[in-house]
């Protein structure tokens, strides 16, 4: 969970807890959602170098929820996702449709 100023948060592969059957690791409090990296941030380590994120959508359940599938290749099959990353948004963010952009998120 996120607190006051820039936070980090780290993420390795598989390392994100997420199961179908129970959901996994959910970033609360992510400041600066869409800015690039002016706040909080997200670091990806060991991952290949063609490595990418894509906005998966929102939960039917709790539509605060905004997923993310992180893919371990250039290509989005479903072989190559390795991970997928939740974040708690709030209403506004969520309204503004503010989205993780380049920045806010890095592969290192």
């Amino acid at each position: 969970m996120g607190g006051g100023g820039a936070d980090l948060f780290v993420f390795t592969p598989a390392s994100t807890g997420w199961a179908a059957a129970g959901g996994g690791d959910v970033i609360r409090g992510f400041d600066g959602l869409g800015t690039g990296g002016t706040q909080d941030r997200i670091a990806l380590k060991g991952y290949s170098p063609e490595a990418h994120i894509e906005f998966a959508g929102y939960s039917a359940a709790n539509p605060l929820l905004q997923y993310y599938r992180i893919y371990d290749s250039a290509d989005s099959e479903l072989a190559s996702r390795v991970d997928l990353l939740t974040i708690q948004v709030t209403q506004a963010d969520k309204d503004a449709g503010r989205l993780l952009v380049a920045g806010d998120y890095t592969f290192a």
